[in-house]
């Protein structure tokens, strides 16, 4: 049978098209596949998987977007608008909330001692940070254009039209941080309560004493191994109204006449709060890096070849620090009892360290191309990553360079021994902390996302499929900050790892003395010569004879 030429050539772009589809989807899941390391690769280097979990992702185009660590906790966000927070000791998942508006831009969120502050589309959230509960949002005045700051008194958020806005959070009743006992007193929740409730409920009449004999209202509801409340062990939610199935099945509950007691037995928050605008202050340059915070000082880094020191109350801007070029990396603070320094990395190569007192530069020092990383700071050293010129660490104090690795341009995290660094083909190499030299590396390019982590020696590795891995030196069981460092190494240059180890070359033959010659023997002195016979003096010549006259 016969097929007329339009149906054979339809047939062969509907295999084309079929084979392309299953090609495509073969590559993305290839990219997206991350595994965790085999355990003898593990010991090879030295290290100890210490945790792995696997995010909650919404389908195919979800992923990791930001891993923050602070103190022990560690913050997840998901491009599909979740945060999700682990326990940075067992990677236990301690909370989790999700946001309406999904795939939004997503910036690195700001911690402070009770709360979590972060941004989704135009609104401001603030979270609890122990239990995830949302304690306000605030409608922004313009979309956000990196992600906010945060100290004791305020809270400070870059806009995409070149201002900035604080909003004071002091007045705020904040939880009880993670960790903290519950205070003995009643938590005053600004409400009209009814005083001295819990008393009440426990006397004889109240037709559920069996609420007064619990310690907590977190399930298990139990007392002394004992099934006491039976009529709390239905409940779903502890979170008012506290119904099963759209009907009320516990009225001891719901007849509390005071929310005080409650909400020191529940330990949440039972009301939205609203912040406190402080200022909105016009900047007129745009801000795509988180500003640094000092004690009085808000230093900004812009587009615009520009770092200005803005006061933290407003309309007052104390300086401006030009670094003749194109800021390329978020800069880095270092806090002193004193005089705090802003190191701020530049296009051409330079790296800045500015004082925030006056706003001028205490020393520069140039890696040789574009500072491609945030400067990553501790008590006494600083390295620094650039495009082309690798990975160096420099005195933090002087910027006097101790060594320099042409194999890695990114750090990952340290510890007192050893440095964690990625090249451009996304290798981990294992350093010596003090000479810089490439101790192992392990290919880790299913890992696509870079984490890096500044507060501890944990070492995360996060893929595209969700898999997030912490790991640690096997010496180091516990979390340890960067430390002081005294080196006192001389300066020096480290080659690329294929230039470091070359190939052993042959000792060649030793060549074998040559026999040594003899003395020659000893010449006669020769014979003194004789003194020549003294001359003779020559006879007197006689007179002529005269001659005769004519």
């Amino acid at each position: 049978m016969r097929y007329p030429l339009w149906f054979g050539l339809f047939t062969g772009l509907l295999f084309l098209s079929l084979q392309n589809r299953v090609h495509s989807q073969h590559k993305y899941d290839t990219y997206r596949e991350s595994k965790l390391i085999p355990p003898r690769v593990l010991e090879r280097l030295h290290l100890n998987m210490r945790w792995n979990v696997n995010l909650p992702l919404e389908g195919k185009f979800d992923s990791i977007a930001t891993v923050q660590s602070f103190g022990n906790q560690v913050f997840v966000q998901l491009l599909s608008g979740k945060l999700v927070v682990f326990n940075l000791d067992n990677g236990e998942k301690l909370w989790q909330y999700s946001f309406s508006k999904k795939y939004r831009n997503v910036y690195p969120v700001a911690v402070s001692f009770n709360n979590v502050f972060l941004v989704n589309g135009i609104e401001l959230f603030a979270l609890d940070r122990k239990t995830g509960l949302k304690v306000f949002s605030q409608l922004l005045p313009s979309a956000p254009s990196t992600g906010p700051v945060v100290d004791v008194q305020a809270v400070f958020q870059p806009l995409a039209n070149e201002r900035i806005v604080a909003y004071q959070h002091t007045k705020l009743l904040l939880p009880s941080p993670p960790g903290k006992k519950k205070p003995d007193e009643p938590i005053d929740l600004g409400i009209n309560t009814v005083p001295h409730a819990y008393s009440e409920f426990s006397s004889s009449k109240h037709r559920a004493p069996s609420v007064s004999l619990l310690h907590t209202l977190k399930p298990p509801y139990n007392r002394h191994g004992k099934d006491s409340s039976p009529s709390l062990n239905i409940v779903d939610s502890v979170h008012p109204p506290f119904t099963i199935d759209g009907a009320s099945r516990s009225p001891s509950i719901t007849i509390f006449f005071s929310l005080a007691q409650l909400g020191e037995l529940m330990e949440v928050r039972l009301f939205d709060v609203k912040p406190t605008k402080w200022f909105e202050e016009l900047v007129a340059h745009g801000m795509i890096y988180q500003p640094l915070i000092d004690r009085n000082l808000l230093l900004v880094p812009t587009t615009d070849r520009l770092a200005i020191g803005l006061s933290k109350a407003g309309k007052k801007i104390n300086f401006e620090f030009d670094p003749d070029a194109l800021i390329s990396a978020p800069p880095s603070l270092y806090v002193a009892k004193q005089i705090s320094t802003a190191y701020i990395p530049a296009n051409d190569g330079n790296l800045f360290a500015v004082n925030l007192e006056n706003g001028k530069m205490t020393w520069r020092y140039n890696a040789g191309s574009a500072v491609t990383q945030k400067p990553y700071v501790t008590d006494d050293t600083i390295f620094v990553g650039s495009r082309s010129s690798g990975l160096t660490l420099i005195n933090r104090e002087k910027g006097e360079k101790y060594w320099t690795n042409l194999s890695v341009n990114r750090v990952l995290t340290i510890n007192p021994k050893y440095v964690y660094a990625t090249d451009p083909s996304n290798r981990l190499h294992i350093l010596d902390r003090r000479r810089g030299i490439s101790l192992s590396n392990i290919d880790i390019s299913s890992f696509q996302y870079p984490v890096v982590n500044e507060e501890n020696d944990r070492l995360f590795l996060a893929g595209h499929n969700g898999l997030l891995i912490c790991l640690h030196d096997l010496e180091y069981k516990n979390p340890v900050t960067p430390i002081v460092m005294n080196l006192d190494v001389k300066e020096i240059d480290i080659a690329p790892e294929e230039m470091q180890n070359p190939a052993p070359k042959k000792d060649p033959v030793p060549k074998k003395d040559p026999a040594p010659k003899e003395d020659p023997a000893p010449k006669d002195d020769p014979a003194p010569k004789k003194d020549p016979a003294p001359k003779k003096d020559p006879a007197p010549k006689d007179d002529p004879a005269p001659k005769k006259d004519n």
